[in-house]
C-alpha cells in the first residue's frame, strides 16, 4: 500500500511540476518577445501618400509614394505628369529614393533622394526614357494618428525631361 501512495504522489507531483515551469518559461519568453506599444519607435510602420498638384511641365501630377521608417526612410514613390487629355501622354517617374524624417505626434517632415526611370509615350510629344536623380520633400498634418494631408514637392534631374511638382496628398500613416 506505501508503494502505490508513493507513485500516485510521484505521478501527480510530475505533471504540476511541468506545468509549473511551463507557465514559468513562457512568462519569460512571452516578456522577450512583446511587441513594441504604439508609442515606440519601433511600432512606426512608415506611410503611405496619394494626391495630385501642380509642376511641370504637363496639366497636373499625380503622386503616389510608400515610405518605409521613422528616421531614416526608404521611399518608393510614383509620379506622373498628365500632359494633354486629349493626345494621351504622360511623363512618368518612377523612384527608389533613401532619406530622414523627423516625426512627433501632430507632425512628419521628411526630405529623400534617390534615382528615379523617367519615360514618356503618346501620341502628340516624343517619347523619353532616360534616368534622373529625384529630389523630395514632404510635410504632413495628422490629427488623427491614422489619416492626415500634406505636401509633396519633388524635383527631378535629367538630361532629357527635367520635371518638378507638388502635391496635395492624403496620408494613411502607419501609427506613428
Amino acid at each position: 500500500m506505501t508503494r502505490i501512495a508513493l507513485n500516485d504522489v510521484a505521478l501527480r507531483a510530475v505533471p504540476l511540476a511541468l506545468l509549473l515551469a511551463a507557465t514559468l518559461g513562457a512568462g519569460t519568453v512571452a516578456q522577450a518577445q512583446e511587441p513594441p506599444g504604439p508609442a515606440s519607435p519601433e511600432h512606426d510602420r512608415g506611410w503611405m501618400t496619394a494626391g495630385m498638384g501642380v509642376g511641370g511641365p504637363g496639366l497636373f501630377p499625380l503622386a503616389l509614394t510608400a515610405n518605409v521608417g521613422r528616421t531614416r526612410v526608404l521611399q518608393v514613390g510614383l509620379r506622373s505628369h498628365i500632359r494633354s487629355l486629349l493626345f494621351n501622354n504622360a511623363l512618368t517617374m518612377a523612384s527608389v529614393s533613401v532619406g530622414r524624417s523627423w516625426v512627433d505626434r501632430w507632425t512628419r517632415t521628411a526630405l529623400t533622394v534617390g534615382p528615379a526611370y523617367v519615360w514618356s509615350q503618346g501620341d502628340r510629344f516624343e517619347s523619353v526614357s532616360t534616368v534622373g536623380l529625384m529630389l523630395g520633400g514632404q510635410a504632413m498634418a495628422t490629427p488623427i494618428p491614422e489619416v492626415g494631408i500634406g505636401l509633396d514637392a519633388y524635383v527631378n534631374l535629367n538630361a532629357d525631361e527635367p520635371a518638378y511638382g507638388a502635391a496635395f496628398v492624403i496620408v494613411i500613416d502607419g501609427n506613428k
